[in-house]
């Protein structure tokens, strides 16, 4: 072969090569990421990946290392992988003879604890930022499902850990357990980017609190109590978090026949339940935010749209009572308007159809009525009070003004009697004399005609 093609073929770049499984497992945590930047609401994705330098790049490794740690146990995640070295009996078979004997070889062997956090500091990392957290006006919970469901994962762990669990959501207001919110608020700030002056962020957090406390409350009961003999009911917290004098409160609560008479109310209840939530894990916020990107991209879904999507089992499909409820509410939007009248919303159909249900409260499209305090419940009733005392006040009053007036009338008619009275003396004093008189005449015209 001449030279000239010797370095031409030399030259000829190969052919490339198929992709190895550690660069397609790359490619798709790449596209996973991609994925879970969207639901967060953050597009720029690669501009923020880009801005990093490679020196940031170097020591984010080597501090960062592998997720998989077992020397990792600090705070809350306290032995989140331990590697145990167990001597472990195993059947050998001796090479010179075939025989089986005993030996013991020692195993390493991890045993993963706890992994709370964990996909949390992944994502903060590669945002090299703690993931933003905004509520809207009016609604309990983020929109994105990301946020909604680290929100509450978050919020879960560090009630599970640091909140103590009372008897009832009123002693967390208490001035004395006035600390508890600010400082749950506080410790979710800590993984979260969160305004924690923002109303919205602070009535969802309390939220939070109260539907996590109660739920904390009914585990606690499953686990120590129902099914317990009375005598072997433990007398000590099992959390850290709480006192043992505020767990022997719960189970004087738990044991009193109030609270079971409550309890069996509660269960009857339940059963008269007739729209169940069927979106599983994911609140009603989220799930419409998500409805709204995948399935209604053209236009905004209405309230019966959002009825009939988040009443919907993927199993089962709707059950009798949403079924009939969803009849009724077509049958209204499609009936025809009279002349005068105005065409009702989505909303007002469904609030005709479900009056008692805060279905419209929980997917952000009516905002709840303001909730009084006991305090402004007692002023206003003190206020009451006050005024139907002013009211009894002034009809004793014009009572009393009634009472001198026909006192007056019955002295003014008393006095009007007597004076008729003394007129019909006189005027009988006046008969008598006059009869008198003329008896006298009478008399004497007798005599006189007897003696002639």
């Amino acid at each position: 072969m001449p030279p000239a093609r010797k370095l031409a073929a030399s030259r000829r770049q190969p052919a490339e090569s198929p992709a190895t499984e550690c660069e397609r497992v790359r490619a798709e945590t790449i596209m996973r990421n991609n994925r879970e930047f969207q639901s967060l609401g953050i597009n720029a994705t690669k501009d923020i990946l880009n801005k990093t330098t490679a020196a940031k790049k170097a020591m984010a490794r080597e501090n960062s290392g592998s997720l998989y740690d077992p020397g990792d146990n600090d705070g809350s995640e306290e032995g989140v992988v331990d590697k145990v070295s167990q001597n472990v009996p195993c059947d050998t078979i001796v090479a010179n003879g075939g025989a089986r004997g005993q030996s013991n070889h020692t195993i390493d062997r991890w045993n993963k604890g706890k992994s709370m956090g964990r996909d949390l500091d992944r994502i903060s990392r590669g945002l090299n930022t703690r993931i933003p957290v905004v509520i809207a006006e009016g609604k309990k919970r983020p929109e994105p499902p990301m946020q909604a469901a680290k929100l509450a994962s978050e919020g879960g762990i560090i009630l599970r850990q640091h909140i103590p669990i009372f008897t009832h959501w009123k002693e967390y207001k208490d001035i004395k357990n006035k600390d508890i919110l600010p400082g749950y608020m506080g410790k979710i700030s800590n993984q979260l980017a969160i305004d924690t002056d923002s109303k919205p962020v602070k009535e969802a957090c309390a939220d939070l609190l109260r539907t996590g406390t109660r739920q904390m409350r009914y585990n606690l009961k499953k686990l120590y109590f129902n099914g317990v003999p009375a005598d072997k009911v433990r007398t000590t917290s099992p959390l850290k978090s709480m006192t043992d004098d505020q767990w022997r409160e719960l189970v004087e609560m738990w044991s009193s026949p109030k609270h079971k008479d409550k309890c069996a109310k509660n269960a009857l209840n339940r059963e008269k339940v007739r729209f169940h939530q069927m979106t599983g894990s994911r609140c009603y916020i989220a799930t419409t935010h998500a409805l709204k990107q995948e399935k209604y991209k053209d236009e905004p879904p209405s309230a019966i749209d959002l009825f009939k999507a988040l009443h919907c089992s993927s199993k089962t499909g709707f059950n009798e009572s949403a079924k009939e409820a969803i009849a009724e509410m077509e049958s209204i939007a499609a009936a025809p308007v009279e002349d005068g009248q105005v065409v009702k919303t989505p909303a007002e159909v469904v609030a005709q159809v479900l009056p008692k249900s805060k279905f419209l409260q929980n997917i952000g499209l009516q905002l709840a009525a303001p909730k009084r305090s006991s305090k402004a419940i007692n002023d206003a009733r003190v206020i009451e009070l006050e005024a139907e005392v002013a009211a009894g006040k002034q009809d004793k009053e014009e009572l009393k003004d009634e009472m001198e007036t026909l006192k007056k009338k019955v002295e003014e008619s008393e006095n009007e009697r007597r004076r008729l009275l003394e007129e019909t003396e006189q005027l009988k004093k006046a008969q008598d004399e006059l009869k008198k008189a003329q008896d006298e005449t009478n008399a004497f015209f007798r005599r006189m005609f007897s003696k002639e």
